[in-house]
C-alpha cells in the first residue's frame, strides 16, 4: 500500500473544509451507520445466516441471533439512539476524530468480511467496541485502556475485554491494514447519511493520512513478528492493548 497513491486518490474526492466536524455529528454518522448493517442483516436473514459461522467465536458469534429477525420488524431492532448512547459513553473518555470513526466502520466491515461473522442485535457492542479500540491505535490519538473501558461499562469485565480484542484481532488475522478504497468508500458512506454540511465538506490532511497508512502497515508487521516468536523493540509489545493501563 503506497501513501502517494492513497492520497491521489482522496484528492479527488470533493470537500475543501479543513475543520474537524463535531463529535455529535461523527457519532450520529458512525451509530446510523452501525444501525444500518444490523438492518441489513435483518432483512436478509433468511438468505444470510448460512453464509455466517453458527458457533465460531465466544464473543461476536451469530449463534444467538434472535428468531424474530425473520420477522424483519424494525421495532425489535436495536435503534440507531441506543448505539449512539453506547458511543458517547465511550466519548467522554476517548474522544472521537475524523479520523477514528471511518477506521472504526472501516473495522467493522472488515471483521465481518473476514470471519462472516455479521453485527446483530446481540454483538453489535462487542463489535463495536474493539472496532473503536483498534482504530484508535492505528491513529495518532491517544490509547484507551481496557481497564478505562471497564469502568464505564460494568457488563464488560477487564478479562472480557481483553479476551475480546484477542479473539477480534484472530478473526482479522491481526492485519491492521484497511485498502485505500474502502476507506474511501466508508468515509464518502458516512459522510453521505449525516446532515451536517461541515461533516460533509471536511477532508483528511495528507500528513494524517500518511501516517495512518504508516501505522496500519507497522502494526500489521509487528503482530506478525510477534507471532512468529521475534520481538525487535519493547514497543511491539507495549502497544498490545492487553498489556496496557493507564
Amino acid at each position: 500500500m503506497q501513501p502517494v497513491s492513497f492520497i491521489s486518490s482522496y484528492q479527488k474526492l470533493q470537500g475543501h473544509s479543513m475543520i474537524a466536524p463535531t463529535t455529535a455529528d461523527l457519532l450520529s454518522s458512525l451509530s446510523k451507520a452501525i444501525y444500518l448493517e444490523i438492518k441489513e442483516f435483518s432483512q436478509n436473514f433468511n438468505k444470510m445466516i448460512d453464509t455466517y459461522p453458527i458457533a465460531a467465536t465466544e464473543y461476536f458469534s451469530a449463534q444467538d441471533i434472535p428468531r424474530q429477525y425473520q420477522d424483519t420488524n424494525e421495532e425489535l431492532l436495536t435503534n440507531q439512539e441506543e448505539i449512539s448512547e453506547f458511543l458517547q459513553l465511550i466519548d467522554k473518555r476517548f474522544k472521537f476524530s475524523p479520523e477514528v470513526t471511518i477506521l472504526t466502520l472501516a473495522y467493522i466491515k472488515k471483521l465481518s468480511i473476514s470471519s462472516k461473522i455479521p453485527i446483530t442485535n446481540n454483538n453489535w457492542k462487542n463489535i463495536s467496541l474493539v472496532s473503536v479500540l483498534i482504530s484508535q491505535r492505528v491513529s495518532d490519538n491517544p490509547l484507551i485502556s481496557a481497564s478505562c473501558i471497564a469502568s464505564l461499562f460494568p457488563n464488560f469485565t477487564l478479562e472480557s475485554i481483553k479476551f475480546m480484542e484477542t479473539e477480534y484481532l484472530n478473526l482479522i488475522h491481526y492485519d491492521y491494514n484497511i485498502d485505500q478504497n474502502d476507506y474511501i468508500n466508508h468515509m464518502g458512506h458516512l459522510q453521505d447519511i449525516s446532515k451536517s454540511y461541515q461533516w460533509i465538506s471536511w477532508r483528511l490532511d495528507n500528513e494524517k493520512l500518511e501516517n495512518i497508512i504508516e501505522r496500519m502497515s507497522w502494526l500489521s508487521q509487528g503482530m506478525a513478528n510477534f507471532d512468529n516468536g521475534i520481538v525487535r523493540s519493547k514497543r511491539i509489545t507495549a502497544i498490545n492493548l492487553n498489556e496496557i493501563e493507564f
